[in-house]
Order: structure tokens, then C-alpha cells, then sequence
């Protein structure tokens, strides 16, 4: 058999027994007769004696170890009995069945083979005892993993109390540890391919009998009480079928209950007993006992194993109860089947159904030809309707609406423009036939192509074969040919530049009407048994939220699901139909009408077109059923749906949902909502891939990633909100977009230079010297709580007016007495008022309003004073007027000044909008975020501390007062105002309004026109980007820890193109302020004062902070202070070494972890390195991103598996891990690929250029003739026929062979010597080293290593190599000196470039450093191109047809050439490259690299591991990971196509690595591998029956090798 199988039928019942000879008979006999008469002496016992039977115990059928008592009743009939027995005489028995028996047990014990029993069949198969061990190992690793060691003491003792509670405690044995075994389901389809086994588990606890009684009785009771049918033979199965009368009018069901014993769950069995239970008096302990029954383990090798799913619970093949278990799941399933009207019964895992079938015609409301009969009864009534009709009388109407409705139909007519109607609103618009048929013909070649001729007459043949099957053929008419036409969706943004259209199809077969009726009846089910919200109309809506209680504690969503209709596909319906048939019974001639009637064409001109994507479904506008398929479709989503904790519906193709606000400290609720959000949005995508994304009205994004996504672009503010600001700002450079925005952006950039902003240092300065003296006269001497906000608003205002406009107010004291502050006040007061009243949103309600009003006057106020100002400023600079009174420029200057490369300048109204918008960007945010500092220093004294010594450190240093300049020599002080802004960033929100459709990173795709919210303050909170996010910690800022924050992670300030202009002057105001109030004043508060969102971050009740100038300290208390803080420290850093492991440990708890041995961990799983891989690769799919690995049970690492948590490693240049790498550092020392730090980075810089495009382009003459000198021995090796030849040894020679030429410029022919140089042996005793020692642990212990006999011979190899790069860079560098020249060499090789590199200091590399390069550079480029190569030729062997057209390729560029092929040409064979870069994501060369962090390192997902911690990219997991590729055990080269490239997400595809530490010479590897490809496909054919297996090494290797079969090629 091609699975290695021998089936064996020995032709009678494996029941039959062989008959024993004399003496073990009657040994059996006396056995069984004793057994029997101890029984008969108990009952007879008992009998005799009342009381002692009425004071018997339940036993459950265990027997007693004691002995029965002596019944002298019985004596005469024992001593008859056993006279018997010795009696008994034998004769030969000499039947041929009998000696075929015999000699069949013989054939079968001296066979090396095991005999596996079929599980159904009676055959046998004959199988090797380690394919036996594999089948078995792999049905066990499959749903099994290693039980904890305490696990089997525990169960036994559970079992012991069992029994003591009993009394049974000396009847009862403890669990045999009996071996688990396997039966082969021979009758499965494909068995012979793909052999499946049932796993049976004899290990089963006693007390599983106790159980075993209990269920009996629980399951006789339920039958007795029911009428379910849980039959307990074949004969009860007949006895059901042959009860029911009528059979031909009845239809039969028969399902399968798969898997039954390992399907059953723990609550599965729970549901089943609380069922039974009333039906039963079950008790605690009978159920603890039948709970306990299931903590059985399983037996290989007398190791423990439990279930993975749930280790203490697993309903066996072969326990005691398993069958009665079965029987009550099965009796409760079949109680969950009552309320369908069928008659339903379950024989063991099969079930039977029959339903009565009704034979009535079923018309769908088509009407019929025939004339009705006549009917006397009705003549007079008839005649009277007629009479009626005919004498109506018809007046004259002369109403307006009449004369205006003709009217307009009149100029309609009269018209040359088509009205075309609006989609969702009254309107038409007036559109030229030519612009029509354009719009038209968009909309319908955007998604249709012309249908095939044949299409028109099949669909319709189909159509009338359905009609005659439901004798309908007479009252069907044939598709009317409507023509399609469109309506305008005018209610969409954008419209009047970007028209869009809804495209109608009214041609709709008549078997619609059926489907019509089908799906209304599957939809009245499905609705009638759920709780789906599926609204039929508004009414239904307003029900469903009328009657929600306490909305206020409630957050509702809503989304939409775009393009319903044509979105819907065919595979989408299908899932939905088989949503619904658990609920109604659905036909296959019903499915067929439903999937007939999509099957619809769309006539323009009369010519009939189809869908492109599928021109066999089309769920069409107009359609008779499209409204009850979208019906169906949306109840499947619902049902997807249900998951989420939510109240969700739909209506049409628009939900709404409303899910409870957690209220955490410090969540926004708008984060909530987004949360929430995107679990529909993520259900959506599982469930609808081919809807357009659903989205909600507001999308609130929270995550880097996501923010990115909007933030990269220049997309306008949402006018929805900013637009309350445009009466103040107009359209400054906060509200403009497009080109304007662009040109002002340009023209205001030059305003904010730093040397620009630095004469602002002193305007920071004295106003806040003159907060400072404010605070100091209201503490007078003493603390005071002072409302920060109030008083930091007016100090933001006073710089704000002298950076502007050079106006002195001394608005800090007298706050109110210049026009254009108070007008500045009043219009922040009612903004502040208008964005937290909902109805002020509307225009003329607030205009209306008192607020309103003071707004407008304000607003007046305001506008009067900034255009006198710039008035007269431009004309002064008009006439050059000389302002030498100034001390700087002003904004107000620069943008008089400001010009486009045209020479244009800003018009006077754009000057006041950016004047206004920079008041308004740099007044109460700025305000905010100071207040909210003054807040987190009070809260936190200790960072107040170091702040406050940070600025007095420095005083003490100058002399003068702080400038521009030293605000940059405050790095902490700058870390803890960062910090604030992310705690209590003051802008908590900014918006973006979408104007073309936008796609986040993971796919979900949003349409033009939505509004796009960007949380920061929920982004800032952000647990799965921030670390304890609610914490506040200065240190995230730290220069090293800023490195680990994601890009778009902190945006107090926005990002991307349309970023705060005045970033850097808030910021710097912010420093400047918050140093001088630290150097005057303590400030404390108990606790911080909560937050409000508004358009900036403020609190209701003000921002209240204590302050008291600030003293000379005692310096005694300070030395104190001092000693402590010192005492602090140490112990600190005492306990960091402490629990420096421990944190690891911690770390790597965040990830799973399967199958850890507590004391082993993953070791025992290198027992069988072949099953490594897939292991990997399955823990990867489980993980799907990483997951924890240990060797022992403290050297714990990191596997990542994802692109995203690769790329958090290899992005950083962080080195290798030595406890791996180490076994390669007595041979390539501190090359690239060990070196670290400062070292690494000069070396690859000198070592680049050895890899640039023209130093490798000689190579390929070396490449070519390698393969060549191969292509010779293996013609030698076939002589003219096939030939298996392993690939690795003879390819690793080549690479070999290829390296010394391209490193020292060697000739060794050592492809056809092998060993016949040193260096060359030396290499080869390395690698085979090397590959033994990470195959056997022990080796990684150095002296182990170096004392066995490897390790000699290790060692001796590594002195040879050495001594021969030695001697040759010796040799070489003498040449160098004295300037010799070898003109003798053709091309420059890899050493002359080592010894040639020089730094900009004219260093060069030492000759250790160059010996170490070239040892690293043989490593790399030897074994791991040779195993690349290795799998590139099987992957071309087991795929012929790639193997055919890379062969094509290469001979048709070789047919062009004349000449062989050379650099250039491995450029034009884009076939050949694909299928290289997918042989290397498939098998790929190295399985995975380690590297070590340096310091902690943050993943996308927020979780953090620390410094020290092993980190392994498993790369081959990562090329095989489900969650990134597509059927990624297929080998396909489609993947690396242009048009499919682009898809492959960065850092999914790294066979060389990637990131800085990235492979240096991947182009020398991928060009060799592609030049010996085309040689080898040029000369032979390959071919291979299956792949070998992969194993992990330092490089991807096959345990019994790589053996190809090749055959000479005639060319």
C-alpha cells in the first residue's frame, strides 16, 4: 500500500481462541468454578440471614476480599462440583481450523511486525514497529501534551477518598497504568493516503465502574420519563422504522455525531446533568464521582498524558463509562432537538430523523391561466361592480398643484436632458443623454463584462426546467429584458466633484417570486428561534432603543455595511444558508432556485452583461428576493456577531449597537466605543471578506499603527467640529486643505525657525517672573491653593500678544483691561461652552443664545482690533517705515513679510486667519498642558525634586538668567513635561475627515468621506502600546527608553504633514515656565482633579494646586535627604541583580508557552529532532505571533513567529545571543556575524563594499564554472540514464569549491578530490563538527565537547584552517607593503578588499580581524548556499511544472545569447527568481536566528521584555505561519510575482535576515543559487516521489539526506 500498510484478513472472527492443552484448561476451569461458588455461598448467606442483607451496603458490583462464609447447605453440591471438574476428560481435537489457528498465532508472534486491527473491519495490518511508534506518537501529540508529574498522585488520592467515603476502599485497585493504543479507520475515505487511527485509552480508574452504575440509572430513568428515542440495538432501530405508517409520505434524515467520546466537553456533560437532573436525583458526590471518571490520563512509554484542551477532563475510548456517558449526552442532544417537528433518535454516534412530507402544490403566488369556474352565487355582485364602474362621472379639476404637476411633466417631456433621480433624497438633476450613457457605462463596466451568447438561453432553460418541476411551466413568464439605469447618490461627500452612482438592474428572472417566498419563510424561522435583531422598519428601530434603560451609562455604535447588494458572494450566501439550516429544513431544489435566481444578467442596449468576479451570482437592485437575501445574509452577521457582549441590530444595510461604559480611571469613553467598534469590525471581516469594511460613523482610532495610517497624510479637519471655530479663525492654516493649505504651510514655516523662536525665550521668561511675583503676594508668606488654569491661561496670553503683535498688556494683573483680551477670553469661554452643549452644534440655536451672543460680540472685538493692527503694520512696511524701537520680530512681521517663489504675499484677511488661529492653537492648549505639569510635579514629589535640582544645578553654573539655550541642558526636566503630555496631553482629541478611501495596516479599508477621530488621550492611555499607561513615569522619555517608542505612539502634538506648526514654541514655553515655578515654589496636591475632554483637556471644578515659596534648607537635613537616597539606590540595585531573572521569566509569561516539562521544558522534544519543525510550526500557528521556549527550568527564550514582533528585533542592532553563536567562536572568532557594538558597526561599514553590484559581477564566471564542473560528474555519475544523487554532499563541495576561489583565489578542483586539500578538509571537519555538536546537548558544555573525540578532532581541524588563512594573509599583506602587483589574477577577490579597507583615518583592518572575516564569510557562504540550493532542486523535482517553465525560461535566453550566461543575464529570468525566493520561504537555508536585547524591548502589541532576554526569530515558523501566508505548505512561486509582492507584509519574508544586522552577502548567495539553477535545469531533469523530511541545524538538513533523481538532459 502506498502508505506502508499490509493489509491481512485471516478470513474468520479474531473472537476464535485456539484450545488449550490439559493442564491450562482445567486451571481455568477450577478458576472460574471458584469464582462461582463464592458467589453462590454470599447470596445464599445473605439469604439465610435477613438482618445482615437489610444492614448490605451498595458495592457497585465490586467484590469483597474477604472469604464467603461456610453453608453447610451447600457443601454436598461444592464437593459435586469440584468432583466434576477433576473428572472431566479430553480428547484430541484435529480440525483444520484449529491447526490454521495455531499456525497463524506462531506466524504472528515470530513476525518482526506489529498486527494493527482495523477499527470497523475485521481485516488486520502488518506494521514496522516504528511506523506503529509514529502513528501513535502523532494521535497523541495531536490532542494530548505531558501531564504535570503531581497530577497522577492526585488523581489516586481523589479515587482513595472516593472509595473510603464508600467503604470500598479494600474492593477498589488503583489505576493500571495500561499502554494506549491505536485501531486504523481502514473505512475512511483516502486511507491508503492518508491512513487515520482511533486512539483508545485502556488506563481507565476503577471507580469509572461506580459511574458507570450511576448513569445507567440516570439514563433508564430519562427514557422511562420521555419519549426520546436512544436506542440501544439494531433491533429497536427496526423495531422505530417498521412503527411508522405511511413511509411514502414521510422523508428520512441521517446524520453522524462526530468524534463523540473526544468531543464531549466539560460543560457539554454539565448541561447534560443539569438536564437529567429533572428528571433524576443525582448528588453531589455521584456527580463529583461521574467528574472524576474523566480525570483520567493517558499511557506511552508509561508517561503520563493529559488532554491539551483540558487537562483534567477527557471522556476516554475504552473507560468503564464511556458508553453511558455517551448515551446521556446523546439523550440531552436529542432534548435540544424536540422543538423541531421531526420524529429524531440516536443508535450510539448515528441518528435518524423522519419528517411527514406534505404533497399540497405549492403555487408562489403566480396566478393561473386557466379562467376561474363560474359561480352563480357571485353573478349579482359582479354585475353590480361593473354597473358602477361604467357609470362613474369625472369633474373638472382646476387645483395649483395640478396645473404645476402638469406642467412640470410637460417641460420634462419637452426637455433634451434626462432627469435622473436622486438615490436617497427628493431630487433630480438635469444630465445631457451623452453624460448619462458615460455615467452609465462606468458604472456598469466598473463591475460587469459582456456575458458569453449561450449564457441568455441556458439561464433561462434552467429557469423553465424549475418551473416545469413545480408545475408552474404555465404561469412563469420568460425574463423581461429591462434595461439597467442608475440614480444618483447626491447624500454622499464630495458629489459635486466626484459624482456617484447606484446602478438599478430591473431585468429579474420569475423564479425571483419563489426564492422571494423561500427566504421569507428560512428568515421567519431563523428570527422566530433567536434573538436576532433584524428590524423591519423605523418603528422597529425606535422600539428597540425606546425601550433601553439608563441610556446615559450606555455608548451606542453605529456602522454600516457598504455596497450590501453587490458585496454579497456566492461563498458569503452559502455560509448563510447553512446558518439557517439549523434552523428551517431547506431543500436542495430550494437552495438551487435561491442560487438560480442570482444567476441574473444586466441588459444595456439590449446586450446582455455578467459579473466580472463571478459570472454566475449577482445579487441585483431590483431583484424580486435581493431584499430577503440581504435579510438572510444580515441575520447571518447577527448571528457572527454574538460574541461580543453587545445589544447589536441591523436595519437594511445600516446597525446600530449599544454596548454598558466600564468606567475606568483615565479611559476615555470614546475609547470604549472604539474598542467595542472594532470587534464588529473585526467579526465583520471574518464573516463578510468581500464587503467593503464596516465602519462606524465616527471612527475613533487608538493605536499607532492605525493613527499612522490617518496621520500620514494631509487630510482636512472634520468641518463637523472645527467648523464651531471658523467664525474665529476662519480659514487659517488649522482649518484650510488642499493647495491652499499647502502654499500657507510653506509661507508660515520660516515663523517658527528656532532662531526665529529664540528671542522669545525672554517673553517666556518675564511673564512668567510675573506669575511668580503675582503667587508670591497671595501666599504672602505663607502656601495657597490657586486655580491654575485662570491664572496660566492669562500668562500664556500675555506672550502670546508680545510674540504676535509686540503688545505690552500686563493682562497677568489686570486681566480685563485691553479690548482684545477680554474679546480673546469671552470667545474661549463660549467655544468652551458651545463644544459641551450638544444643541449649540446648531447654528441658529446658538446664535440665538446669550452666549451666542456675547460670541458674536466678542468676535467683533477681536477682528476690529487685528485688522487696525495689521493695517497699520502694512502700511509701514509699505513705506519701509523704520522700527528701530523694536526688539524682535514678531509673527505679525514675518507674515507681512512672508513670499511664494512668484514674489506673492498673504492677503490681508489670510494674515488675520492665521493671526487668530495662532491665538487660538497657542492660548488654551498651551495653558492646559502647563496646568496639568503643575499638577503631576505636585502629585509626585520625588520627580518635583529632581526638576527643581536639575534648574538650581544650573543657576548655580550662570550667572544670568535662563536662556534659549538652556532649555536643552534640562533633559530631565524635559523628560517629565513629555511625560505630562501623555498623561494629561491638552489637545484630547484631533479629527480627520477622509477624502479618498483610506486602509489601515491590517486590511480594513474605509471609505471616503468618513470622519476619523484620533484619540490621543485614549492613545496615550493605550494599554497594548504603554506600559502601567495610568502610571506617571518620566523615565519612558529617558534617552534610552525613547528609542522603544513606536512611531505615532506620542503625538501631544499631532504628526505627520499636518502637525502642530508651534510645537516647539509651546514646548519650549512649557520648560521655560514650569523651571522658574520650581524655583520659587513647592508645589503639592493630594489627589489629581479629574479630567474633562473639551477642546482642550480641562477639569469641572478647576485645576486646584497648592503652592508655597520655596526657603533655604537646613543642611543638615539635606546631607540627610542625601544619605537616604544613596542607602535607596544601593538596595535597589541589589534587588535588580536579585530579580534579574526573575523579570525575564515575568516577561516571558506574557507569551504562551505549550507542552513545558517543569524541570526539562522543551528538551525531550530534541529526542527526535525530524519532529522539531513541525512542532514549531504548529506552536507558531497557536501563538501566532510568539510564544516561550526552555531548555531546563531556568534558561528560558523568546520564539517570534509574526512580522510584527520580528520586525521589533531585527530592527534593532542588537547582537547575537552568545549560548547559541558561542559554538562557532573557536572557529570564525570575532567576525560580523559575533562582533557587537561599536566594533560591528566599523567592520560592516569597511566589509560593504565587498559586496557592491560591481565587485560581485566577476563572480558569476566562478558560479558558472562550478556548476559546470558539477554538471560533468553527475553526466559521469548517470552514464546516459537516471540517477539518484544526494544533493547536499555534492552541492556543499561546489559551494565549497566556489568560495576559495572567490575568497583566496584557490584552484582545488576539490568537486571531484573532495579532500585532497587541507583547507578544504579542515572545512568539511568543522561543519561536520559543528552539526553534531548542536544536535547532542552534552556538546554545549565546552570540556564535554573538547575531550570526546569530535571535539579533537574539532579542534585540529580549526588549527589547520587557521593556519592556512594565516599563512595566506601573511603572504598577501607582505605583497601589499611592498606594493607588488599580481597582474596575474583575473579579478579582485573577497581577501584583497579586506586587506585594502582603511577607515577615514587610514586604519585598517588587523589580521586577526581579517582572519576572522574570512572564517565568518567560508561559514555563511559554504553550508547555508548549499542547503538553499539543496531544497531549490526538490522543490523543483516534486513541482514538474515549475521545473518547465524556469527550463523554458533559461532556454529561451539562451537561444537570444550566443555566449554563456554572465551577471546581467540573471536579471532576465524574473521565473526562475520567483521560484528561488519561494524555495527559500518554504525550506528556507537557516531555520531561525538568536539574537540578545541590550535593553528592554517593546513589541506593537505593548508587551515588554527586558534586557538580557534570548530572543529567536524562527524563521522557518515565520515562513509557514497561517496568520501571514496564505496555504503556506504550498509551494507556490506566484507569491514573489510583481503584482503579489507588494502584498507580502515587510519583515514576512527574511531568509537572509533583515534590519541593520541583515545578511551582508545575500546577493552573492541569490545570484550563485540562481546561476547553478539554470545550469542543472539546463542540463538535467529532476524528479522526486515526496519530499524528505526538514530537520533544524545550524542549516535546514534532511536526517537520511537530500536524494534527487536526475536525468541527462539532450539538449
Amino acid at each position: 500500500m502506498d502508505n506502508g500498510l499490509e493489509k491481512i484478513n485471516l478470513g474468520y472472527s479474531t473472537k476464535n481462541i485456539p484450545l488449550p492443552g490439559k493442564k491450562d484448561y482445567l486451571t481455568c476451569l477450577t478458576n472460574k468454578a471458584e469464582k462461582f461458588l463464592k458467589n453462590i455461598r454470599w447470596r445464599t448467606f445473605f439469604f439465610l440471614n435477613p438482618d445482615a442483607s437489610s444492614r448490605r451496603k451498595e458495592t457497585y458490583g465490586f467484590p469483597t476480599t474477604k472469604p464467603p462464609p461456610q453453608v453447610p447447605e451447600l457443601k454436598e453440591f461444592e464437593d459435586g462440583m469440584l468432583n466434576i471438574i477433576q473428572n472431566v476428560e479430553f480428547r484430541n481435537v484435529n480440525k483444520p481450523f484449529q491447526k490454521q489457528l495455531s499456525k497463524d498465532i506462531k506466524n504472528i508472534k515470530e513476525d518482526e511486525h506489529l498486527f494493527v486491527p482495523a477499527d470497523k473491519t475485521t481485516n488486520f495490518y502488518k506494521v514496522k514497529p516504528e511506523q506503529y511508534n509514529k502513528l501513535l506518537g502523532n494521535n497523541i501529540t495531536k490532542d494530548y501534551r505531558k501531564a504535570p508529574v503531581s497530577a497522577e498522585k492526585r488523581y489516586t488520592k481523589v479515587d482513595k477518598n472516593i472509595a473510603t467515603k464508600l467503604e470500598l476502599e479494600n474492593r477498589i485497585d488503583t489505576t493500571a497504568k495500561n499502554e494506549a493504543f491505536i485501531t486504523l479507520k481502514d473505512h475512511k475515505p483516502n486511507f491508503n493516503n492518508n491512513p487515520k487511527c482511533r486512539l483508545i485509552n485502556p488506563s481507565k480508574p476503577e471507580i469509572g465502574k461506580i459511574s458507570k452504575r450511576i448513569l445507567e440509572r440516570i439514563n433508564a430513568k430519562i427514557i422511562s420519563a420521555t419519549n426520546l428515542n436512544q436506542w440501544k440495538n439494531t433491533d429497536e432501530v427496526i423495531s422505530w422504522y417498521t412503527n411508522i405508517k405511511d413511509k411514502q409520505s414521510h422523508s428520512f434524515i441521517g446524520f453522524d455525531v462526530c468524534e463523540f467520546y473526544p468531543s464531549i466537553t466539560e460543560d457539554l456533560l454539565s448541561n447534560a446533568l443539569k438536564f437529567a437532573a429533572t428528571y433524576d436525583h443525582i448528588t453531589d458526590d455521584e456527580t463529583q464521582i461521574i467528574f472524576q471518571t474523566k480525570k483520567s490520563l493517558l499511557y506511552n512509554t508509561q508517561t503520563p498524558w493529559c488532554k491539551k484542551s483540558n487537562s483534567k477532563f477527557d471522556v476516554t475510548m475504552g473507560s468503564f463509562d464511556g458508553a453511558e456517558t455517551c448515551e446521556l449526552v446523546g439523550l440531552y442532544l436529542l432534548s435540544q432537538l424536540q422543538h423541531i417537528d421531526i420524529n429524531v433518535g440516536l443508535y450510539r454516534d448515528d441518528g435518524l430523523a423522519i419528517y411527514a412530507s406534505s404533497r399540497r402544490k405549492e403555487t408562489y403566488g403566480f396566478p393561473t391561466t386557466k379562467p376561474p369556474p363560474q359561480v352563480p352565487e357571485l353573478k349579482e355582485f359582479e354585475d353590480g361592480m361593473l354597473n358602477i364602474i361604467q357609470n362613474v362621472e369625472f369633474r373638472n379639476v382646476n387645483k395649483p398643484f395640478q396645473k404645476q404637476l402638469s406642467k412640470d411633466i410637460k417641460n420634462i417631456k419637452e426637455d433634451e436632458h434626462l432627469f435622473v433621480p436622486a438615490d436617497k433624497t427628493t431630487n433630480f438633476y438635469k444630465v445631457k443623454p451623452e453624460q448619462y450613457n458615460k455615467l452609465l457605462g462606468n458604472n456598469i463596466t466598473k463591475d460587469y463584462r459582456k456575458a458569453p451568447v449561450s449564457a441568455e438561453k441556458r439561464y433561462t432553460k434552467v429557469d423553465k426546467n424549475i418551473a416545469t418541476k413545480l408545475e408552474l411551466e404555465n404561469r412563469i413568464d420568460t425574463t423581461a429584458k429591462n434595461e439597467a439605469f442608475i440614480t444618483l447618490k447626491d447624500h454622499k461627500p464630495n458629489f459635486n466633484n466626484n459624482p456617484k452612482c447606484r446602478l438599478i438592474n430591473p431585468s429579474k428572472p420569475e423564479i425571483g417570486k419563489i426564492s422571494k417566498r423561500i427566504l421569507e419563510r428560512i428568515n421567519a424561522k431563523i428570527i422566530s428561534a433567536t434573538n436576532l435583531n433584524q428590524w423591519k422598519n423605523t418603528d422597529e428601530v425606535i422600539s428597540w432603543y425606546t425601550n433601553i434603560k439608563d441610556k446615559q451609562s450606555h455608548s451606542f455604535i453605529g456602522f454600516d455595511v457598504c455596497e450590501f447588494y453587490p458585496s454579497i458572494t456566492e461563498d458569503l450566501l452559502s455560509n448563510a444558508l447553512k446558518f439557517a439550516a439549523t434552523y428551517d429544513h431547506i431543500t436542495d431544489d430550494e437552495t438551487q432556485i435561491i442560487f438560480q435566481t442570482k444567476k441574473s444578467l444586466l441588459y444595456n442596449t439590449q446586450t446582455p452583461w455578467c459579473k466580472k468576479s463571478n459570472s454566475k451570482f449577482d445579487v441585483t437592485m431590483g431583484s424580486f428576493d435581493g431584499a430577503e437575501t440581504c435579510e438572510l445574509v444580515g441575520l447571518y452577521l447577527l448571528s457572527q456577531l454574538q460574541h461580543i457582549d453587545i445589544n447589536v441590530g441591523l436595519y437594511r444595510d445600516d446597525g446600530l449597537a449599544i454596548c454598558t461604559i466600564v468606567v475606568e480611571v483615565g479611559i476615555a469613553k470614546n475609547m470604549i466605543v472604539a474598542n467595542e467598534d472594532s470587534k464588529i469590525c473585526r467579526t465583520c471581516q471574518v464573516c463578510l471578506p468581500d464587503l467593503v469594511r464596516t465602519f462606524c460613523r465616527i471612527s475613533f482610532v487608538v493605536h499607532p499603527d492605525t493613527v499612522k495610517a490617518i496621520l500620514s497624510t494631509a487630510e482636512p479637519k472634520d468641518e463637523s467640529l472645527y467648523s464651531l471655530l471658523r467664525p474665529m479663525i476662519g480659514d487659517g492654516l488649522l482649518l484650510s486643505k488642499g493647495k491652499k493649505w499647502v502654499r500657507n504651510r510653506r509661507l508660515l514655516t520660516p515663523a517658527f525657525h528656532f532662531e526665529v523662536l529664540r528671542p522669545f525665550t525672554t517673553i517666556f521668561r518675564e511673564s512668567a517672573e510675573t506669575l511668580v511675583s503675582k503667587w508670591n503676594v497671595k501666599c504672602n508668606g505663607g502656601e495657597r491653593s490657586i486655580e491654575m488654569f485662570s491664572d496660566i491661561s492669562l500668562l500664556t496670553l500675555d506672550g502670546l500678544l508680545k510674540c504676535i503683535f509686540s503688545i505690552e498688556t500686563d493682562c497677568q494683573n489686570l486681566s480685563s483691561s485691553h479690548p482684545y483680551l477680554q474679546g480673546v477670553q469671552d470667545i474661549s469661554d463660549a467655544i468652551g461652552q458651545r463644544v459641551g452643549f450638544l444643541p449649540f452644534y446648531i447654528d441658529f440655536i446658538f446664535e440665538l443664545s446669550p452666549t451666542g451672543r456675547k460670541h458674536r460680540k466678542a468676535l467683533n472685538k477681536a477682528h476690529d482690533f487685528t485688522q487696525s493692527v495689521i493695517k497699520k503694520r502694512s502700511q509701514e512696511v509699505k513705506v519701509e517705515l523704520n522700527r528701530n524701537n523694536k526688539k524682535l520680530t514678531d509673527f505679525l512681521d514675518i507674515l507681512l513679510s512672508a513670499r511664494d517663489a512668484d514674489g506673492g504675499g498673504l492677503s490681508t484677511r489670510e494674515i488675520e486667519n492665521e493671526v487668530d488661529t495662532f491665538m487660538f492653537g497657542g492660548h488654551d492648549t498651551t495653558a492646559s498642558g502647563l496646568s496639568w505639569m503643575m499638577v503631576n510635579m505636585a502629585l509626585h514629589p520625588e520627580y518635583q525634586s529632581k526638576c527643581r535640582k536639575e534648574v538650581d544645578d544650573l543657576m548655580e553654573i550662570k550667572t544670568e538668567k535662563l536662556e534659549w539655550d538652556d532649555l536643552a541642558k534640562l533633559p530631565y526636566l524635559t523628560m517629565c513635561v513629555k511625560e505630562s503630555l501623555r498623561l494629561r496631553g491638552p489637545v484630547p482629541s484631533i479629527r480627520r475627515l477622509t477624502t479618498r478611501p483610506l486602509k489601515f495596516p491590517d486590511g480594513r479599508l474605509v471609505p471616503e468621506g468618513t470622519v476619523i477621530s484620533v484619540v490621543i488621550d485614549a492613545l496615550h492611555h493605550n494599554p497594548h502600546v504603554w506600559s502601567d499607561p495610568m502610571t506617571y513615569d518620566p523615565e519612558r522619555f529617558s534617552p534610552e527608553n525613547v528609542k522603544n517608542i513606536p512611531p505615532f505612539a506620542f503625538i501631544p502634538f499631532s504628526a505627520g504633514p499636518r502637525n502642530c506648526i508651534g510645537q516647539n514654541f509651546a514646548l519650549n514655553e512649557t520648560k521655560m515656565v514650569t523651571a522658574i515655578i520650581l524655583r520659587n515654589f513647592y508645589l503639592s496636591l493630594d489627589e489629581s482633579p479629574p479630567p474633562a475632554y473639551n477642546l482642550v483637556l480641562r477639569s469641572p471644578k478647576g485645576i486646584h494646586v497648592t503652592v508655597k515659596p520655596r526657603i533655604n534648607m537646613d543642611v543638615t537635613f539635606v546631607l540627610l535627604i542625601i544619605s537616604l537616597m544613596l542607602f535607596t539606590i544601593a538596595v535597589a540595585k541589589i534587588a535588580g541583580f536579585i530579580y534579574k531573572r526573575r523579570q525575564i521569566e515575568k516577561a516571558l509569561n506574557q507569551f504562551p508557552c505549550y507542552d513545558r516539562h517543569w524541570l526539562l521544558g522543551h528538551l525531550k522534544l530534541s529526542g527526535d529532532r525530524s519532529q522539531i519543525p513541525s512542532l514549531i510550526q504548529g506552536y507558531a500557528e497557536r501563538a501566532k505571533y510568539a510564544f516561550q521556549f526552555w531548555l531546563g527550568p531556568f534558561a528560558g527564550s523568546l520564539l517570534v513567529v509574526h512580522p510584527d514582533t520580528v520586525k521589533a528585533i531585527l530592527s534593532t542592532a542588537e547582537p547575537k545571543d552568545e549560548a547559541n553563536y558561542s559554538l562557532l567562536r573557536p572557529w570564525i572568532g570575532d567576525g560580523l556575524l559575533l562582533s557587537k557594538g561599536k566594533k560591528w558597526a566599523r567592520n560592516r561599514r569597511l566589509l560593504t563594499p565587498a559586496f557592491h553590484f560591481e565587485v560581485l559581477r566577476p563572480f558569476t564566471t566562478i558560479f558558472r564554472e562550478s556548476a559546470e564542473t558539477l554538471v560533468s560528474k553527475w553526466n559521469g555519475k548517470c552514464n546516459g540514464g537516471e540517477r539518484s544523487i544526494e544533493m547536499f554532499a555534492d552541492v556543499s563541495l561546489l559551494t565549497l569549491d566556489g568560495l576559495l576561489k572567490c575568497i583566496f583565489s584557490i584552484e582545488t578542483d576539490c568537486q571531484n578530490l573532495s579532500s585532497s586539500h587541507p583547507y578544504l578538509q579542515g572545512v568539511q571537519d568543522i561543519s561536520d563538527a559543528i552539526g553534531q555538536r548542536v544536535g547532542f546537548l552534552p556538546f554545549y558544555i565546552d570540556f564535554i565537547f573538547e575531550l570526546s573525540p569530535t571535539g579533537r578532532k574539532h579542534r585540529k581541524a580549526v588549527n589547520m584552517a587557521h593556519d592556512f588563512t594565516q599563512s595566506v594573509i601573511k603572504k598577501r599583506s607582505q605583497e601589499v607593503k611592498v606594493g607588488l602587483t599580481r597582474s596575474n589574477k583575473k579579478m579582485t577577490d573577497f581577501l584583497d578588499i579586506l586587506l585594502s579597507a582603511r577607515d577615514e583615518d587610514g586604519s585598517g583592518l588587523s589580521n586577526q580581524e581579517i582572519q576572522d572575516e574570512v572564517d565568518t564569510f567560508m561559514f555563511e557562504g559554504h553550508d547555508t548556499t548549499a542547503s538553499g540550493l539543496s531544497w531549490m532542486m526538490v522543490n523543483m523535482a516534486l513541482h514538474p511544472e515549475y521545473q518547465s517553465k524556469c527550463r523554458k525560461e533559461v532556454d529561451e535566453l539562451m537561444e537570444i545569447k550566443s555566449e554563456k550566461l554572465e551577471w546581467d543575464d540573471l536579471a532576465k529570468l524574473p521565473y526562475l527568481t520567483m521560484c528561488v525566493k519561494e524555495s527559500m520561504r518554504l525550506r528556507g537555508p537557516v531555520p531561525s536566528i538568536r539574537r540578545v536585547t541590550t535593553r528592554p524591548l517593546k513589541f506593537p502589541d505593548g508587551r515588554l521584555v527586558p534586557e538580557g532576554t534570548g530572543i529567536s526569530i524562527v524563521i522557518d515558523a515565520l515562513h509557514h505561519n497561517p496568520h501571514v501566508w496564505s496555504d503556506p505548505m504550498t509551494y507556490d512561486p506566484e507569491r514573489f510575482s510583481p503584482e503579489n509582492i507588494k502584498n507580502i507584509t515587510p519583515f514576512a519574508f527574511v531568509p537572509f535576515s533583515a534590519g541593520p544586522r541583515n545578511c551582508i552577502g545575500q546577493n552573492f548567495a541569490l545570484n550563485e543559487t540562481k546561476m547553478v539553477t539554470a545550469i542543472i535545469l539546463r542540463n538535467f531533469y529532476l524528479s522526486l516521489d515526496e519530499s524528505p523530511p526538514p530537520t533544524y541545524n545550524l542549516v535546514l538538513r534532511s536526517p537520511k539526506g537530500i536524494h534527487v533523481t536526475v536525468k541527462p538532459r539532450n539538449i
